[in-house]
């Protein structure tokens, strides 16, 4: 717990140098991540996305994540995005450290409604040139329904899979493989 304290105050306190754009909580009985996220269009990346996150789960995993993430809006209903995405992390339960640089990104689509619906596929692949630590791989798949609940606000309904492939296992291990449940406060 007291990593997880530690990890959350050092996402804190980075955020403000980087003009925090938005906070979202995704969470269930087994998991939580927290992801701080801001537009890059003061460095010069427009349409770019930086974010600085932290995963823990009820085996006392902890995981930080920083992404970058250049979006297009193909159409007012379609947006792709594709970056990199890094993790490092402890896996506890295991006693196994982690690394892995991820390529991947994001596809959205949005419904025609009163209330905006979206519906947002998401993957992230690092292969093992890019996996560190004593993971071999690692895959991260999600799928979710966002609905606007005001223009600086959403809530989220998904599920998330995120396993890596351990170097002296013949399993993977899985740090998420379930539904989740999410808000994202935009400032």
């Amino acid at each position: 717990m007291r990593r997880l304290v530690s990890a959350l105050a050092l996402s804190l306190a980075l955020v403000p140098t980087v003009h925090a754009r938005s906070l979202e909580l995704a969470l269930n009985d087994d998991m939580a991540q927290f992801l701080y996220s801001t537009s890059t269009d003061p460095w010069g990346m427009r349409g770019g996305e930086f974010g600085i996150g932290v995963l823990f789960n009820e085996n006392d995993d902890l995981v930080g994540t920083l992404r970058l993430l250049s979006t297009n809006r193909v159409s007012p209903s379609f947006r792709l995005g594709v970056g990199l995405q890094g993790y490092a992390g402890d896996l506890d339960e295991i006693d196994e450290t982690m690394g892995a640089v991820a390529i991947g990104g994001n596809i959205g689509f949005s419904l025609a409604a009163q209330v905006p619906v979206s519906l947002v596929f998401e993957g992230w692949i690092a292969p093992g040139i890019l996996a560190f630590g004593d993971i071999d791989k690692l895959k991260e798949m999600s799928a979710r329904i966002e609905v606007g609940v005001s223009d600086h606000a959403a809530v989220f309904v998904g599920y998330r899979k995120l396993k890596v492939d351990l170097s002296d296992y013949r399993h993977d291990y899985e740090l998420d493989d379930s539904a989740q449940l999410g808000i994202r406060i935009g400032f």
